[in-house]
């Protein structure tokens, strides 16, 4: 009767640990789902896209300029050598 209670809670706590690995796998999955969706597959930015196409002549100046003005492309400052 001794080595049936043993087994008993051992299942008891392989269950409770069991669920709490799942439930912090099933979060940490659903939120690299989340911010996965947010980015692009390749990691690039939209502007960075945007200047290789026009840098390959895909889209022309004026396309250029209006996905860029959409993207509210603020270019970063230059840097000043003193």
């Amino acid at each position: 009767m001794v080595f049936f209670g043993s087994i008993m809670m051992i299942l008891f706590w392989g269950t409770i640990i069991g669920l709490i690995v799942w439930g912090a796998r099933a979060a940490t999955s659903r939120e690299q789902r989340l911010e996965g969706a947010s980015s692009p597959p390749s990691g690039k930015r939209a502007s960075d896209i945007v200047k290789e196409c026009y840098a390959r002549a895909e889209i022309d100046r004026d396309e250029f300029d209006r996905i860029m003005n959409a993207l509210e492309y603020h270019p970063p400052p230059t840097k000043v050598h003193v």
